[in-house]
């Protein structure tokens, strides 16, 4: 099936936890073969607050309030 986006979650709740997207994340989106389709939108990060989205070249946009969205 085709890749059209891909999520996950950072449920850290503890303040001393990173919410947004690291250098993980960015190079995990970027540097997968399987995730290069022109169709592919990037990947979703679901924080306690924040909707972010990693693109393909590993940039990272602020989408959404979570709350906003999810409620």
């Amino acid at each position: 099936m085709k890749i059209v986006a891909s999520f996950h979650t950072h449920p850290n709740i503890e303040p001393e936890y990173l919410q947004e997207p690291g250098e993980a994340d960015r190079r995990g989106v970027r540097d997968d073969p399987d995730l290069k389709a022109d169709y592919y939108v990037g990947e979703f990060v679901l924080t306690d607050k924040i909707i972010y989205l990693v693109t393909m070249s590993g940039a990272i946009r602020e989408i959404a309030n979570r709350l906003a969205v999810l409620t």
